[in-house]
């Protein structure tokens, strides 16, 4: 099993990109969450993120919810797989 805290781990990469999310996230006029299951293996990412987000007065907006609760990536395959017809959706607290 991969060790997620390690450097260079998918979970390190997540980590080291959140200043960048951050801060284009600060600037966007829409902010849309789409980790999708990462966040099971990061504890209180999806939390963080969302309360973050609020206290900076920018709603998260979502393209749905995987079936463990967390935002749908785009890219995602099989039973996560994003509609075609979806639309976006605020993601409230």
């Amino acid at each position: 099993m991969e060790d997620w805290f390690k450097p260079h781990g998918r979970a390190w990469a997540v980590l080291q990109n959140a200043s960048a999310v951050i801060n284009q996230a600060e600037r966007a006029s829409l902010v849309i969450a789409c980790w999708g299951g990462i966040a099971s293996k990061i504890p209180n990412l999806a939390l963080d993120m969302r309360q973050f987000f609020a206290r900076l007065g920018k709603p998260l907006h979502i393209l749905g919810l995987t079936q463990d609760g967390f935002p749908l990536h785009p890219l995602s395959r099989g039973r996560n797989r994003v509609p075609d017809n979806v639309k976006l959706q605020e993601w409230s607290l």
